[in-house]
């Protein structure tokens, strides 16, 4: 019986060694069960977003967890402005009164000193605070324009000025006259005065400045710019030299004239019939004419109805 015993004994320790358990069945057997193993349940650590994270395309800043938005931040000497989805901005961004350059990292473009940058495909002239330059502008004698969103002109032609690749003009009577007139109406206008103010300073400065001398512009197309950049330049020029320059300033005032050609009254170039050439300007339906008023052979045809001179029409066109 004590063999039998210790043979059980032993059975039994064998079968619990193996991860069986022995479960009686009645006197005398018994069945071996294998016992469920026990599941272990880890605990996760949730990941808490911190600091400036790349999503994809965008960057992102967290703090304490969440995302910032519509907010500015310094992170070392860098400085982002995070948008409503809070995207790092890049490229640019109005924000009150200025247009802000960021790179495609997000920082903020802040060169040590005014220059043109390259972000993506596009060209900004920024400041050393970031701020894009919007309108036209002249830098070292070059004419440049940037965009409503401060992205400068390139590779097309804008109002009849064309840019090439590196964001400025090419240097033809166009540009120049641009230049020209930009200048002159920086010294005799300010952001205070009217339009028709504007205008008045423009007609002032021609009639005031402008010296007469016999040279006509000829009949090619873009006559009446090129007339107008020799008579702003020189500070001389006939009739048709004080109309183009008055027509030029008022252009770059905001209006759209157009130069008359034609013929009046008079003996200047000896013809039979009794007429002249002449030279003036039709702005929104009035007439003005800067050289008679000068010389003092007809004054005062200044924003007028009608032009009450016996006269004839060769050409109207476009400034």
């Amino acid at each position: 019986m004590r063999t039998i015993d210790f043979h059980r004994s032993l059975k039994r320790c064998f079968m619990v060694l193996c991860g069986a358990v022995l479960l009686p069945l009645g006197a005398g057997q018994v069945y071996a069960s294998e016992e469920a193993p026990q599941e272990t349940v880890s605990q996760e650590t949730p990941v808490v977003n911190k600091g400036l994270l790349k999503e994809g395309r965008y960057y992102c800043y967290y703090k304490k967890g969440k995302k910032i938005r519509n907010r500015w931040v310094n992170i070392g000497s860098n400085r982002y402005f995070f948008n409503a989805k809070g995207h790092a901005v890049t490229n640019s961004m109005k924000r009150g009164r200025y247009v802000y350059v960021f790179n495609l990292e997000g920082k903020l473009m802040r060169p040590k000193k005014p220059s043109v940058v390259k972000v993506g495909q596009n060209l900004y002239y920024v400041d050393r605070k970031g701020h894009a330059t919007v309108g036209w502008f002249v830098l070292n004698n070059r004419l440049y324009r940037g965009d409503p969103k401060g992205r400068l002109c390139k590779n097309r032609v804008y109002d009849g000025i064309t840019f090439g690749k590196k964001g400025y003009a090419v240097n033809n009577t166009n540009s120049q006259l641009k230049m020209q007139t930009m200048k002159i109406l920086s010294r005799i206008t300010n952001d205070s005065m009217t339009s028709y103010q504007k205008l008045n300073a423009c007609w002032n400065y021609v009639v005031n400045n402008v010296y007469y001398y016999g040279w006509y512009p000829g009949t090619a197309a873009g006559w009446q710019r090129r007339c107008a950049l020799n008579t702003l330049a020189t500070s001389r020029g006939n009739c048709y030299g004080y109309a183009c320059a008055f027509a030029a300033l008022a252009k770059e005032a905001g209006f759209s004239p157009k130069v008359v050609a034609g013929r009046v009254s008079g003996t200047r170039d000896g013809a039979g019939d009794g007429m002249t050439r002449h030279c003036w300007v039709i702005i929104n339906g009035a007439y003005y004419d800067p050289e008679a008023h000068a010389a003092g052979w007809y004054r005062g045809v200044y924003g007028s109805g009608s032009y009450n001179i016996n006269h004839q029409i060769s050409q109207i066109v476009d400034f």
